[in-house]
């Protein structure tokens, strides 16, 4: 075992960016640092991810909150760190606990007929389970990985109905015999790109804990037909159950999930593994962040107006709500307003309030959106009636004896000041008129373009047409 010395003083620098940094004493090290969970878990296992954020600083993104649990017992044997990381990580006190029961009533969520669905792309809720009798993906062994995976498609393999697929392992495993080398590459690179599968781990959260061990072996997706009921095996949990569609209809996606998650779970059973479930903290997953419900309810909505506004994470934050980009965790969001609006909280709450924070957060979302949008309209109308035109129906700009024309370093230049105006976070209300220039010398530099490829082409033409004459005068 290593001692807290090797790394006390880099951790007492990252105070302010982990948990692990706040909790964990010299003392409370030493006390861990030589006992061992049955699977063979230890403290510097949990904490590894913490470590190297706190060694290699804030570039090497492992988390807020430094610690993954290597099995359901670690959470117990070092309950002195894990009980008020996990209370930390969700903001709750001991009051709020134990987490509430389960509950998978789809009658009780909101009325989604609110949430206008020409904003919204797909609809998904998820979550994850763990096994008991195994070690969690940072801590788990290949050949553990391996029975696990046996034991979850044999289980997942009775299931009927609506839910009835196959299991498809990743491109070149070869731990499942009926699939020798799994799916080829090509079909898994086109389900990762359509957001079925998991890629291959290269976040430094899940390097640090040692997530791509063995890859691609024991790893793989169960789908249905319809690829609407999917479950995920030995990614960054045992199991992450997702149930998906596009569109709105949050109730249909949460009443297949809740259907799933029986099912899984009771198959799990009759295979004689029960899950890893606290009465206290509710699922034990691999990160603390996902105990309690471990759901993760979101949808995919265009909001292009409301991911300008200076204030849109705190708007979210407010109202319980996450916006990340497509790409999911640490994903860069892109500058084309999509983004994936999903629930904070996982613990302190049951499965169906989380959901309903979701669907009330995205109908005041396209609300405000919708306010933006209208707001941005009425300034168009107001300068369009402001402008001027000659007899020909020319716009005059004031002070001017004509219109104003632009030219493509015009353009150039003005989306150069955007881009500067997008730094410094200006309001949408300061680049409106930036905008509408934008556009306007847009249509004249694509105007001037096809004038300039239209004389080109008819000189060619003239060029060609002449040539049988020449040809023709040369013989004679």
């Amino acid at each position: 075992m290593c001692s807290s010395d090797l790394f006390g003083a880099d951790l007492e620098k990252a105070k302010d960016a982990l948990i692990l940094s706040k909790l964990l004493t010299k003392e409370m090290y030493d006390k861990y640092k030589d006992k061992t969970t049955a699977l063979g878990v230890t403290l510097d296992k949990c904490i590894k991810g913490g470590v190297d954020r706190a060694k290699l600083g804030p570039d090497w993104n492992a988390g807020k909150v430094g610690v993954l649990f290597g099995d359901a017992e670690s959470v117990k044997l070092f309950e002195e760190l894990m009980h008020p990381t996990i209370l930390e990580r969700h903001g709750l006190t001991d009051d709020a606990l134990p987490h509430p029961p389960p509950n998978l009533d789809g009658s009780k969520l909101l009325d989604h007929a609110d949430i206008d669905d020409t904003f919204v792309i797909s609809t998904r809720v998820r979550t994850g389970r763990s096994i008991s009798g195994f070690p969690l993906p940072p801590s788990i062994s290949a050949d553990q990985r391996k029975e696990l995976e046996g034991l979850v498609v044999k289980a997942l393999g009775t299931l009927e109905g609506s839910l009835k697929g196959d299991y498809y392992p990743l491109a070149g495993s070869n731990t499942y015999e009926p699939k020798p080398n799994g799916i080829d590459k090509e079909t898994e690179e086109r389900l990762v790109k359509e957001h079925f599968l998991f890629q291959e781990p290269d976040e430094p959260m899940l390097l640090s804990w040692r997530m791509e061990r063995d890859w691609p072996q024991a790893r793989g997706i169960y789908h249905n037909e319809e690829k609407s009921a999917l479950v995920w095996v030995n990614e960054e949990d045992h199991l992450r159950i997702i149930s998906m569609e596009k569109g709105k209809n949050v109730r249909a996606v949460f009443d297949r999930f809740a259907g799933l998650v029986k099912a899984v779970e009771g198959a799990c059973k009759d295979a004689g593994r029960s899950l890893e479930i606290s009465e206290k903290y509710g699922n034990i997953l691999s990160c603390p962040s996902n105990c309690g419900t471990g759901l993760r309810a979101s949808m995919m909505i265009k909001i292009p107006l409301a991911t300008k506004e200076p204030n849109f994470k705190d708007w979210c934050a407010e109202r319980k709500l996450q916006a990340r980009g497509s790409g999911g965790f640490a994903s860069t969001a892109a500058d084309d307003g999509i983004r994936d609006v999903s629930n904070v909280d996982r613990m302190g709450k049951d499965e169906v309030t989380l959901v309903n924070e979701m669907i009330q957060g995205i109908i005041d979302l396209i609300k405000w959106e919708k306010e933006l949008e209208a707001k941005k309209n009425a300034s168009k109308l107001q300068i369009e009636k402001e402008k001027k035109f000659d007899n020909f129906g020319n716009e005059i700009e004031d002070g001017a004896g004509g219109p104003k024309v632009y030219t493509a370093k015009d353009l150039k230049e003005m989306e150069k000041k955007m881009k500067e105006m997008k730094k410094k976070n200006a309001s949408p209300d300061e680049m409106l008129d930036l905008e509408l220039e934008i556009d306007e010398a847009k249509k004249q530099v694509d105007k001037a373009k096809a004038l300039e490829k239209a004389e080109k082409e008819k000189e060619k033409a003239m060029k060609k047409a002449a040539a049988p004459a020449k040809e023709k005068k040369g013989k004679k």
